[in-house]
C-alpha cells in the first residue's frame, strides 16, 4: 500500500514522496555510494593491475590475483576462499556502482577510450620513448579490394622484431584468441629447440605488413 503526498507548487517543488506500508517481498535496495577512504583503496588497487585496467569489469577483478591479495591482506582475510567485494563495503555488492567506478578511473588513463583511437593515441606516446622500450609499433588502416578498409595494429619490440625477420623456423596458431573483436593469432619462432620470440599479431599478412615488420 502506497501513500502520495504531491506537493503544492510543482514548479519550485518537482518532488513527489512516496511512502510505502506493509512487509516487502524484496530486500533493501544496495547502497550506491562508496565512502571516499574506501574507493581510494579500491582506486589503489585497480591502478596497480596496470594494463590490466583496460578491459576490467567487477568480475574480471576478482579472478585477478594481485586485486584479491590486496583485498585480502587489508580485510585481514584468513578464510580458505576469497572474500566478496562487499566485505569492503556494501555499496559494492551493486555491479553497475563498481563498475562505474572502474570506468572513471579508466577513462582517466585512456581519454581516448580502449578501441582504435586509444591504440593510436598510445602509439604517439610510445613514439618518443627510446627505441628498446616502443611496444606498439604501427596502426594502420589499408582498404583491400573485396574486403573494404581493414585495420591492423602490430605490437612487438625492437629485439623481438629482430629476432623475427631473421628467423628460419616459424610456427602460427591461428586459433589463438585474445583480443576479442580482431583477427589474432601468436606467432613463435624456434631456434635448436628453444623459443626465442612469441608473439600476438593481427591476422593481416599482406605485402603491405611484412615491410611495415622489416621496418621495424
Amino acid at each position: 500500500m502506497y501513500t502520495f503526498f504531491d506537493p503544492n507548487n510543482t514548479a519550485s517543488c518537482p518532488q513527489v514522496l512516496a511512502l510505502s506500508k506493509g512487509k516487502h517481498n524484496h530486500l533493501n535496495p544496495y547502497p550506491t555510494k562508496t565512502l571516499g577512504a574506501i574507493r581510494s583503496c579500491l582506486e589503489g588497487w585497480l591502478m596497480e593491475m596496470d594494463w590490466q585496467l583496460a578491459d576490467a569489469t567487477p568480475r574480471r577483478i576478482m579472478l585477478n590475483s594481485g586485486f584479491i591479495k590486496s583485498l585480502r591482506y587489508h580485510l585481514n582475510w584468513n578464510y580458505g576462499h576469497d572474500p566478496p567485494l562487499s566485505a569492503l563495503h556494501e555499496s559494492l555488492q551493486n555491479r553497475s556502482h563498481t563498475a562505474r567506478i572502474i570506468g572513471e578511473l579508466r577513462n582517466g588513463f585512456y581519454p581516448n577510450g580502449i578501441g582504435l583511437e586509444g591504440i593510436r593515441g598510445l602509439l604517439e606516446k610510445h613514439k618518443i620513448l627510446p627505441l628498446e622500450e616502443r611496444y606498439v609499433r604501427a596502426v594502420e588502416s589499408v582498404t583491400f579490394e573485396g574486403e573494404g578498409e581493414q585495420h591492423f595494429i602490430l605490437c612487438m619490440t625492437s629485439a623481438m622484431s629482430k629476432i623475427l625477420v631473421e628467423a628460419h623456423r616459424i610456427s602460427i596458431d591461428t586459433s589463438f584468441k585474445r583480443a576479442n573483436g580482431w583477427e589474432e593469432f601468436e606467432l613463435e619462432t624456434w631456434h635448436d629447440g628453444k623459443m626465442c620470440c612469441k608473439s600476438s599479431l593481427l591476422y593481416l599478412l599482406s605485402v603491405f605488413v611484412l615491410k611495415k615488420m622489416g621496418q621495424l
